[in-house]
């Protein structure tokens, strides 16, 4: 696993640590191409605030997307290990839905002030939430 920061490669030391010998840092560009899946995600940190064992009614949705079946089911498997579930949004060309400055981004698990980062409230994303969310989003040219 190979994972970057918008920070550099030295942020995600511990988490790096944390992993294990099979985990190292690099820069975005350098993750990419060392990858056959690459998973674009928010601060860590903030996710751990929310993750749930798998099976927990508390536990939240990540919207995925992608166009090769077995990748979206290896992202799931990921998320899944991490505490979260999937939500499967379809191919790569449906992911706009959760772009930035859609109502499904980021800040969709934030239950404070929008201004604020990390969150200081997080709250858990129902599949409910979600998929309203992604149902109201508008493409930036229809804006």
């Amino acid at each position: 696993m190979v994972l970057s920061d918008s920070r550099g490669p030295e942020a995600p030391a511990d988490l790096v640590e944390e992993l294990g010998p099979r985990a190292r840092a690099a820069t975005a560009v350098e993750a990419a191409e060392a990858g056959d899946v690459v998973v674009v995600t928010i601060n860590f940190e903030f996710l751990r605030s929310l993750a749930r064992p798998s099976g927990s009614p508390e536990r939240s949705v990540l919207a995925i997307a992608g166009d090769s079946d077995e990748a979206r089911k290896t992202v799931s498997d990921l998320l899944d290990s991490l505490g979260y579930d999937a939500y499967d949004v379809g191919p790569l060309a449906e992911g706009w839905r959760f772009q930035g400055g859609t109502a499904a981004y980021a800040s969709l698990d934030n239950d404070g002030p929008a201004d604020v980062w990390p969150p200081e409230s997080p709250r858990r994303v129902t599949a409910e939430m979600l998929r309203e969310k992604l149902a109201r989003a508008k493409s930036y040219r229809d804006r």
